[in-house]
């Protein structure tokens, strides 16, 4: 299987998407990853089924990424989850089996969107999980459920770096269980635990917890640092292909930049150089890792020491 190289994108003018999209396809990256609002308009669905058409009509393949307004209230249960599951059968539906979607993301940086309740139970011998982690991973399920059965294709959920740096009672085996694989992102100016701000390792880190933690193979939905002006399109671009290099080299299913840099950016050149590569993906070998209950429970130390024994041991690995 292709290593898959994207973007995520932001249709703006609806003019410009056609032009944005051969833009991309041209540069050589092979997925784009845009937001569905499911509390959006009465028109949400057709335009998800024309942006769809526009992307295999370039050539390409998305990762439609379903999210909501800010502040909606809890999605986990009652009618907003009834609402979500009904918009999965429905643009399931419309677009069965379509062969331009790589999977569906049945939420958007979700505990961000919706922070999960606190609290926690006990489980006995000195155990305990979040007090929420079963109704997550029953609203992972019916999202989940409800796209496999009217669109038959793959689902994936965006959890984000904060999910892995914070405890937001969430966890990603139970999570991550009825989906096809697991997706992170995050930018090294969010991580308490980089280096330096263009360490390398730091998303490829987040990438092995979340495999680890999840037991599923991981896409990184978004990675880099576009918007903060102390990175330059050079330094982004180098950084972005470093990143990409090791990601393949760990194992994961691919990477896509945070937005749509233009056709003339270097970081565009950049990504469109790896994905011409046409590398596949190989099989990931990651360290022994520790329970994720005990990773939770120690934070932030266990994240510190966790990336400290991750450098040596890619180190080693990598030769």
């Amino acid at each position: 299987m292709r290593f898959a190289v994207g973007v995520n994108y932001a249709p703006d003018e609806a003019g410009k998407i056609q032009s944005d999209l051969a833009g991309i396809a041209a540069s050589g990256i092979s997925d784009v990853r845009f937001l569905v609002p499911w509390d959006g308009p009465p028109s949400v669905l057709d335009d998800l089924e024309a942006l769809v058409g526009l992307v295999a009509a370039a050539g390409l393949r998305c990762l439609p990424s379903l999210t909501c307004s800010p502040g909606i209230g809890n999605i986990y249960g009652g009618e907003l989850l009834e609402r979500q599951a009904a918009f999965a059968q429905d643009a399931g539906s419309r677009l069965r089996g379509h062969p331009a979607i790589v999977a569906w993301d049945i939420g958007h940086a979700f505990t961000l969107a919706s922070p999960p309740p606190g609290g926690k139970l006990s489980t006995g011998e000195h155990g305990s999980e979040p007090a929420a982690e079963r109704t997550i991973a029953a609203w992972s399920k019916k999202l989940a459920d409800a796209f496999r059965i009217s669109s038959a294709l793959p689902t994936t959920v965006g959890t984000t770096s904060d999910d892995l740096t914070h405890d937001n009672n969430v966890r990603l085996a139970t999570l991550c269980a009825p989906l096809s694989f697991a997706s992170i992102q995050g930018s090294n100016v969010s991580l308490p635990f980089v280096r330096e701000r263009l360490d390398a390792e730091a998303l490829p880190f987040l990438a092995m917890l979340t495999a680890a933690f999840s037991y599923k193979p991981v896409l990184v939905t978004g990675f880099g640092n576009p918007s903060y002006p102390y990175y330059t399109d050079e330094e982004n671009a180098a950084y972005c292909t470093r990143v990409l290099g090791r990601l393949q080299q760990d194992g994961r299913l691919g990477a896509y930049w945070f937005n749509w840099p233009g056709s003339d950016s270097p970081v565009t050149a950049a990504l469109g150089a790896f994905a011409r590569e046409m590398r596949e993906t190989v099989k990931a070998r990651d360290m022994p890792m520790i329970s994720s209950t005990y990773y939770y429970r120690t934070l932030p130390t266990s994240m510190q020491t966790l990336y400290d024994a991750f450098l040596g041991f890619i180190e080693e690995r990598r030769g």
